[in-house]
C-alpha cells in the first residue's frame, strides 16, 4: 500500500525534474536559433544606393524561416506553459510550509481514533510535525496487518525519497536547472527503486516488536479534514501535495518573456533592413530616366504597399518613412512621364514583374512579423 504512494510521489519528482530539463534544453535551443539567426541578418550587405532582385528575393526567404521557426518556438512554450499548471511542487514536501497547502490522501490510512479513505482531500498544515503520541501496534491498524511493520519499512521508502531524490534536486528550480544535463534524458535513481523492493522484502521478514515499534517513522504531517473538524498526524507519504507550483509557473512566463524579447528585436532589425532595402531599389529607379515595366498595374501595386507600410506621419521613425514616400512619389511621376513620353530617352531601366513579387513578399512578410508580435 505505502510503496504504491511512494510511486506516485517518485513519478511527481521526475516529472518534476523532466519539467525544467524541458526548460533548460528549450532555452538552449531558442538561444542557438537566435544566435544562428542574426549572423543570418548581419550576412546580408544591404547598399542604400542599390539593390537587387535577388537579395531581396534571399531576404524574404529568411523572413520565411524566421517565422517558422518563432511558430515552432511558439508552440513548444504553449506546451511548456501547460505542462507548468500540472507539475507537483515536491520540494515542498522537504522544505517548511510558509502556509496550509491541500493535499490529497494516497491511500487507506486508519487507526482505532481515526481513519482516511484513498482520494480524500486534506489541508496539510504542518509538514514536519513531531509526534505528539506514538500510537503502538495494538492502537494502529491498516488492511488487517500490523501497522507498525508495514509503516516502518514501507515508510523508510518515503524518508529515503525526499533525502536521496528530494533533498539535492528539488531545494529550488536553479539547483535543478544546474543538475539538468542537456545530452542525457533523466531518469528515476536506481537507489529508490531498489528502497521500495527493498522495503517490500522486509515486510515479510520483520515482526511485531516494542523495539521496530520505537523506530517508526520520524516524519508525519499535521493534516487537517477539509470540513475542518478533526486535526490528524499521519505518515508523510500516505499525503500527496496537489497545489500548483508557481515555481514552474514562473519558469514557464520567464521562458515566453524571452522568445518576445528576441521576436521584438528581430522585428526591429527586419524593419531596419526592409528601409535600407527599398530606398536602395527606388534610388535605383531614379537613377534612370525611363522605368520601363512588365506591368504597370503591379508596380503601381508596389508603390501602394510600401506607402501602406510606411506612414509618412507616424513616429519615431517619421523621418524615415518620409524618404521613402518621397523616392515613392518620384518613381510613380517617372513612370506616368514614362507612359506619356514620346521622345527618345538616353537612360531606360527594364522592371520585371518577378522582380517587383520579390520586393511585395517581403513586405508581406514584414506585415506577418508584426501580426504575430
Amino acid at each position: 500500500m505505502f510503496s504504491l504512494a511512494s510511486r506516485v510521489h517518485i513519478s511527481n519528482a521526475a516529472e518534476y525534474q523532466m519539467f525544467y530539463y524541458i526548460c533548460d534544453h528549450f532555452t538552449h535551443a531558442m538561444r542557438k536559433k537566435t544566435v544562428n539567426l542574426f549572423q543570418q541578418i548581419q550576412g546580408f550587405e544591404f547598399n542604400e544606393n542599390f539593390a537587387s532582385a535577388d537579395n531581396a528575393q534571399r531576404f524574404g526567404n529568411l523572413m520565411h524561416e524566421s517565422l517558422r521557426q518563432y511558430h515552432s518556438l511558439s508552440a513548444e512554450i504553449h506546451r511548456i506553459s501547460e505542462k507548468s499548471q500540472t507539475v507537483v511542487p515536491v520540494y515542498q514536501r522537504v522544505q517548511p510550509l510558509l502556509r496550509p497547502v491541500h493535499g490529497v490522501v494516497l491511500c487507506d490510512y486508519k487507526t482505532n481514533h481515526y481513519g482516511l479513505r484513498a482520494g480524500q482531500h486534506v489541508i496539510v498544515l504542518d509538514n514536519n510535525a513531531s509526534p505528539s503520541e506514538i500510537p503502538s501496534c495494538e492502537d494502529q491498524t491498516i488492511s488487517s496487518e500490523c501497522s507498525c511493520s508495514l509503516t516502518a519499512t514501507e515508510m523508510k521508502t518515503d524518508a529515503e525519497s525526499p533525502s536521496k531524490a528530494s533533498a539535492g534536486i528539488i531545494d529550488d528550480r536553479q539547483q535543478m536547472s544546474e543538475l539538468a544535463d542537456l545530452d542525457t534524458v533523466p531518469r528515476v535513481p536506481s537507489s529508490l527503486t531498489s528502497s521500495i523492493s527493498s522495503s517490500s522484502s522486509s515486510i515479510a521478514e520483520v515482526g511485531c516488536s516494542a523495539t521496530f515499534c520505537s523506530h517508526q517513522e520520524e516524519r508525519l504531517w499535521k493534516v487537517q479534514t477539509s470540513d475542518g473538524k478533526n486535526e490528524l498526524e499521519v505518515p508523510a507519504v500516505c499525503v500527496m501535495l496537489c497545489e500548483t507550483d508557481q515555481s514552474a509557473i514562473s519558469t514557464a512566463f520567464d521562458l515566453c518573456e524571452q522568445l518576445t524579447r528576441i521576436w521584438a528585436d528581430t522585428i526591429d532589425i527586419y524593419l531596419e533592413s526592409t528601409v535600407t532595402l527599398l530606398s536602395g531599389y527606388l534610388k535605383y529607379l531614379n537613377t534612370s530616366e525611363h522605368v520601363d515595366v512588365e506591368s504597370k498595374m503591379i508596380f503601381e501595386q508596389l508603390l501602394k504597399d510600401i506607402e501602406a507600410a510606411f506612414p509618412a506621419a507616424r513616429a519615431p521613425s517619421s523621418e524615415g518613412n518620409r524618404i521613402l514616400h518621397e523616392l515613392v512619389t518620384s518613381v510613380r511621376r517617372k513612370l506616368n512621364e514614362t507612359w506619356t513620353e514620346t521622345r527618345e530617352l538616353t537612360t531606360r531601366i527594364r522592371v520585371k514583374s518577378s522582380h517587383v513579387a520579390s520586393y511585395r513578399r517581403v513586405l508581406q512578410k514584414l506585415k506577418v512579423c508584426f501580426t504575430r508580435h
